[in-house]
């Protein structure tokens, strides 16, 4: 119930040019009366309060009844129901009416010192959700609230929960008119503050990802800082932020920036791809606009030269050199040159840009490890830019064999990672020296050989192979017994034995149950022939004598591999490892014995259907040839230098690398 002295206001008064008179005297009224206090009041915005700041159609002077209604039933002062916040996100009643726009009340809060100072869940002030929801008239009264320019300035800064400002809000929200009126009301002094990226954003980053030219043109003719504060850009600068994106493909421009297409820019770049051509027209125009962000860096100490070299943004690259070719030479955060990253991602199309600047592949080169690009590439396994930095006409001796502070040329560093074709490509190179030590005294093969497991993983093998074929020498000495003792080793040895063992055993029980379930089967006990009874029925067929011979090879041989690899348990670690190699060759003849005499006895049972017998003799002959390449390639001896067996080992090794390692170099799993 309303007070019996109270006016009331018709509505179409509340509308006309006298509003403000007579709604800010009864908010006044409601706002000078005490109306008590309760302990069963609630924290939240009553559900009818929010309902009518939502409603369009409801007038301000409906906002007062539903107020003075609440502060009677609730014997609540005005003032206690104006600083509650909704349930879920927190807003005040100020978040609420400038997200809806509900100008006259945001008027009549402000003017009755409601502070705009408050902050919802996620530290939105009033400012942001107005700039948020495009309500320019309503950001004008919240700003008229401030009298005082510096505290105007530090209200507009304010970030949030996420450190976005109310002028990224109106970026984000396209809304230039608001974003217009923010950066005028600001005082000069302020703008070189949005160059800060930190903790979030730049505006200028901010307006790439919405793709506004507009407001990106407005922003790119803030002044830049001239003094320290340039390391302000802590986070991504404006040009890392469209380099970034190009290669994410997050960025896409809307038409209003299709205009670029046709300047000087565009046409320079006539052969690149549209969404190409768009990123690369952007680049030069901020660079030609704002040639210092080039120097700008991100947590990393990368500049946009960095970035764009990681990245393979050739053309990029192109723009940047072409404005400075100093920046070739700006180091990261770990030492490391725009090259540098350019070679350790693969991208040889950058590394040509870069390199075409003329200087020497020497010491120029040379990271915060004392490794040059040559280095990079095969520590990194980029086999493409190994093969490509050698043929390289500036490329010599000095470069290729040079070593880094610990010793390590380039084709140690493959070899510490098994990068088996930057291995190839090395030390089948004539300007390569595979004999050369690290500052331990070790080769290329010793560190393989320091670090290998016992057995040797297919990955070792094929890595010592390599080196072997290529002349490198082992010069391991008492300090790799010790190792093998200390590690264990006899124990790997005595599981891989147990794992063979298990297979030959497999295989004899196989083998010796077929000897007993003969194809074709016996002759009967009354048979009328003494001499045929109990005898094998197809016993002369051809078929029949390949089955028994194979058969019974691939039986005896699996008997006697499980014979030898018990010989293993002897603490013995150079005679199990003898023993071990020779199981593996019986096994090897078992394995290839057994699919033939499958073959045989198949074949002899269906001889009778012609189709059905060349059918499987045809599958026989697909899948036993794989069988014995397969331990072909694990008897030849890949690393020989025996000059008739030197080239098959090359070529059989290129086939295992295609056959299970593609043709780029892989990380270990």
């Amino acid at each position: 119930m309303r007070s019996s002295n109270h006016l009331e206001i018709p509505m179409e008064e509340v509308n006309d040019s006298n509003w403000k008179v007579l709604c800010y005297k009864r908010l006044q009224d409601l706002w000078d009366t005490d109306f008590g206090s309760s302990v069963h009041h609630t924290r939240f915005i009553n559900p009818e309060l929010y309902n009518v700041i939502r409603d369009k159609n409801a007038g301000v002077n409906q906002f007062l009844d539903v107020l003075e209604q609440l502060c009677r039933e609730n014997q609540l002062n005005c003032e206690t129901i104006l600083d509650k916040a909704t349930a879920m996100g927190g807003d005040s009643l100020l978040h609420v009416a400038a997200e809806f726009g509900r100008e006259k009340i945001v008027e009549l809060l402000v003017d009755h010192n409601v502070s705009l100072h408050v902050r919802n869940k996620r530290e939105d002030t009033p400012l942001h959700v107005a700039a948020k929801s495009k309500n320019i008239e309503v950001m004008k009264i919240i700003l008229s609230g401030f009298k005082d320019a510096d505290h105007k300035d530090k209200f507009i800064m304010l970030p949030n929960k996420f450190g976005t400002r109310a002028l990224h809000e109106s970026i984000l929200s396209k809304h230039r008119e608001g974003f217009d009126f923010i950066l005028n009301e600001q005082s000069e002094s302020t703008w070189p503050l949005y160059w800060d990226t930190h903790p979030a954003e730049s505006p200028i980053c901010v307006a790439l990802q919405s793709g506004d030219v507009q407001i990106l043109d407005r922003l790119l003719q803030i002044p830049f800082p001239k003094d320290s504060t340039i390391h302000m850009c802590r986070g991504n600068s404006p040009l890392h932020a469209i380099i970034s994106e190009r290669n994410t493909g997050m960025y896409h421009p809307p038409p209003s920036i299709a205009y670029l297409f046709s300047s000087p820019i565009s046409k320079r770049w006539f052969s690149i791809p549209n969404s190409i051509l768009l990123h690369v027209a952007l680049l030069q125009e901020m660079v030609d606009k704002k040639e210092e962000l080039m120097y700008l860096r991100d947590e990393a100490g990368d500049t946009a030269l960095h970035c764009a070299a990681s990245r393979g943004f050739v053309q990029g690259v192109r723009i940047l050199l072409q404005k400075s070719k100093f920046l070739a030479w700006e180091r990261n955060s770990n030492y490391h040159l725009p090259i540098h990253l350019a070679t350790q991602s693969g991208h040889v199309l950058v590394v040509k840009e870069l390199l075409a600047m003329g200087w020497p592949l020497t010491r120029f080169f040379l990271n915060g490890e004392g490794q040059n690009i040559l280095h990079v590439a095969a520590m990194r396994g980029q086999n493409k830019m190994v093969k490509y930095l050698l043929t390289d006409p500036k490329m010599h001796s000095e470069i290729v064999n040079e070593k880094d502070i610990n010793g390590d040329t380039p084709l140690h560093l493959a070899s510490k990672r098994l990068w088996l074709w930057s291995l190839l490509i090395l030390s089948r190179h004539k300007m390569v020296n595979v004999n050369l030590t690290n500052n331990q005294g070790f080769t290329a093969r010793d560190i393989i050989r320091m670090q290998c497991k016992i057995p040797m993983t297919s990955r070792e093998l094929l890595a010592d192979a390599i080196l072997q074929r290529a002349g490198v020498l082992i010069q391991e000495n008492l300090l790799r017994e010790q190792n093998l003792a200390s590690a264990g080793i006899e124990c790997k040895v005595k599981n891989a034995a147990n794992t063979l063992m298990l297979v030959a055993i497999l295989i004899a029980t196989v083998t010796f149950a077929a000897g007993f379930t003969l194809p074709g089967g016996f002759y009967s006990s009354d048979d009328p022939f003494d001499e045929q009874r109990g005898m094998v029925v197809l016993a002369d067929r051809i078929f029949f004598k390949v089955f028994m011979t194979f058969n019974s090879v691939a039986m005896h041989t699996s008997t006697l591999s499980c014979a030898f690899l018990m010989w293993v348990s002897f603490n013995d670690y150079h005679f199990a490892k003898r023993v071990f190699e020779f199981a593996k060759i019986l096994l090897a003849m078992a394995l290839i014995t057994m699919p033939v005499a499958f073959f045989a006895a198949i074949r002899l049972v269906v001889s009778n259907n012609t189709f059905l017998a060349d059918a499987v003799s045809a599958i026989a002959f697909i899948f036993i040839f794989p069988i014995l390449f397969s331990l072909f390639l694990g008897w030849f001896p890949l690393g020989t230098r025996v000059p008739p067996f030197r080239q098959l080992g090359y070529f059989l090794i290129k086939i295992f690398l295609f056959l299970f390692y593609g043709r780029n170099d892989t990380e270990l799993s």
